[in-house]
């Protein structure tokens, strides 16, 4: 039986946002937007696929790491019509900024694992 005393509880979280500039880029038809004041997780526009990419700094995990929850917390820009499906990955090595040549994110090295979602549509400002 282990006593109030003998019990220290440590607040685990760690919060890692996202800097501005070359830490976002959304790739669509070749071209790369570094720029953009948000990030479009729906995945198309209009017809044409696209994808987000996210670059955390400082995120230093041991190899052997076993990490047993993560979340992504965003607010919406603008309203959505449906969800959105997000699968989110790791880039193996020392995930280097981006840059705007797209061929640069086809040679990038991502986990085999992966996490899957779907986003609910939601209203405009909502976390």
């Amino acid at each position: 039986m282990v006593g109030a005393g003998d019990l220290e509880l440590r607040s685990r979280e760690k919060v890692f946002k996202i800097a501005e500039g070359y830490d976002d880029a959304m790739v669509h038809n070749n071209i790369v937007n570094l720029s953009s004041a948000h990030l479009n997780l729906h995945g198309a526009v209009g017809t044409l696929p696209y994808t987000t990419y996210m670059r955390f700094t400082g995120v230093n995990l041991p190899s052997d790491a076993v990490v047993t929850r993560a979340y992504l917390r965003y607010k919406t820009y603008a309203q959505t019509r449906g969800n959105s499906e997000i699968t989110v990955s790791g880039e193996l090595g020392q995930g280097e900024r981006f840059s705007t040549n797209a061929a640069s994110f086809a040679a990038r090295q991502f986990t085999q694992a992966t996490v899957s979602m779907a986003a609910p549509a939601l209203r405009a400002n909502t976390i």
